[in-house]
């Protein structure tokens, strides 16, 4: 008996395998519905993947034009501040020469100043007497 109802289990299982009990609804669904609704999942998942990747690509041009005038921008602020700076040096280094020269004007001052003082300071030695005339 026990062999007798593992046959009928068996034979139960084959034949459902081979569609004898099949269901038709489920057989509508199986082979005609799920088949279309994966056919349209499908398309509109690739559809958003197309739409992301346009909005994707509109972005970044837009972006990228936005950098490049950042950048231009960016770089003619870089030359005025360059011409800024170098207009300063130049300046720094004229107030340091008239600096120099004026400490150099001064120093030739005192040196000639002291040269006076002690020219004035030395005394010349008396003329020779001149012989009288009669």
């Amino acid at each position: 008996a026990a062999h007798l109802s593992t046959i009928k289990e068996r034979c139960l299982a084959h034949l459902l395998d081979a569609g004898c009990f099949s269901d038709c609804v489920q057989l509508a669904v199986d082979s005609s519905f799920m088949p279309t609704l994966m056919q349209a999942v499908t398309k509109h998942m690739d559809q958003g993947a197309r739409d992301r990747a346009l909005v994707m690509d509109m972005l970044s041009s837009t972006v990228s034009k936005r950098l490049e005038k950042h950048d231009a921008r960016l770089e003619v602020e870089r030359r005025r501040l360059a011409e800024i700076d170098q207009a300063e040096a130049e300046a720094r280094e004229e107030k340091e020469e008239e600096r120099k020269k004026k400490e150099d004007e001064l120093e030739r001052i005192r040196l000639e100043q002291e040269a006076m003082c002690e020219w004035e300071a030395t005394v010349p030695p008396p003329p020779p007497p001149e012989p009288e005339h009669h």
